[in-house]
């Protein structure tokens, strides 16, 4: 069975902007095979004895889709020895790839639960737009965030006769979800959906005192 570690800068070289990968390393009958996690740190952000990210603005974040990383290949090849009887490193190429496995659902439900900044009520807007989003499908994957995925969801919404404001709102929190993940490297901003689809607005009748 093979075993499985995290390791930071196994090349021993670092980016022009001080930053080296954070590998997961698989170990079978002496030979080794590191797995890219996309995921970038300095040196110093990177505790070699706790297996973290540490000192970083998106330590958390950053984190949890490691181990959540590290959990589902360590899953796949307990599931692949159970199955066939053993796994080889070569029968784990390719497979943990970021695009495909990466779960942005996961991901929203993580920052929000972590995120301590947030005003009780601004919160709870943002669970409401999450139990929409989870409704609408229960789990998204990162490489499934597409125009089309987006305009189904606003398809969505409007048949659970939401006003239009109340849409908006909804499409804004997914949207400062994407753009978190987009800040910690976990999603291409080329590949924002929302650079394609605009979520509509109307103005409100405000009554004026004089």
């Amino acid at each position: 069975m093979s075993q499985f570690t995290l390791i930071h800068n196994f090349k021993k070289k670092l980016r022009k902007d001080g930053t080296a990968i954070i590998n997961l390393k698989a170990y079978l009958d002496g030979k080794r095979k590191y797995i890219s996690t996309k995921i970038y740190v300095k040196p110093t952000q990177w505790s070699k004895r706790l297996s973290q990210v540490v000192d970083h603005p998106n330590a958390n974040a950053y984190n949890a889709e490691i181990h959540r990383q590290l959990n589902e290949l360590e899953n796949y090849a307990y599931d692949w020895v159970r199955k066939h009887g053993s796994i080889t490193l070569n029968q784990l190429d390719g497979y943990f790839k970021y695009d495909d496995t990466g779960s942005f659902t996961d991901f929203w439900k993580y920052e929000l639960a972590n995120d301590t900044k947030l005003e009780k009520e601004t919160k709870k807007k943002h669970k409401t737009a999450l139990n929409y989003w989870t409704k609408f499908q229960k789990d998204i994957q990162f490489s499934e965030l597409t125009y089309n995925l987006i305009r189904d969801f606003d398809t969505f919404l409007y048949k659970h006769k939401l006003h239009t404001n109340t849409v908006f709102t909804h499409h804004k929190q997914v949207r400062k979800y994407i753009n978190v993940a987009i800040r910690s490297d976990l999603l291409d901003s080329n590949k924002n959906p929302y650079l394609k689809f605009t979520p509509k607005l109307v103005p409100t009748d405000r009554t004026v005192l004089t």
